[in-house]
Parts: structure tokens; sequence; C-alpha cells
């Protein structure tokens, strides 16, 4: 695999997209990259909209950093 994709946070916020791009990374389509600052910036970001999911977006952003390291 060589295609290379930074995701940015503006990319991962939403559920929809996150999840068809992190099925294609897991197809090996493409290899995924961020920095824990761009999973912040997502995190907090989500939570002030939905602060009522909070614990599921830490999960979200913990299982995105186990599967895609």
């Amino acid at each position: 695999m060589s295609i290379v994709a930074l995701l940015d946070a503006n990319v991962i916020w939403s559920a929809a997209l996150r999840d068809t791009l992190l099925i294609a990374a897991e197809r090996r389509l493409f290899r995924p990259v961020w920095t824990l600052l761009i999973l912040e910036e997502m995190s907090r970001n989500l939570k002030a909209k939905r602060p009522d999911i909070a614990e599921r977006i830490d999960g979200t952003v913990r299982q995105i950093v186990e599967f895609f390291p």
C-alpha cells in the first residue's frame, strides 16, 4: 500500500465519512495518518456539539488509535 492520506479533524468529524474512510483503510486501500492534535480537535468539537455522548467519543478515539496506530 503506497497511498498515505492525512485525515484532518474536519474530515473525521463526520461519523459517516470517518467510518467510510476507516473501512477503506481497513481494506488497505490507503494508510490513514493523523496527529494527536487532530484527534483532540475532532474530539473537542464533537463533545462541544454532543456532550451527551462524550464517553462514546472517547471510545471512538481510543479505537482509532488502537486499530490505526
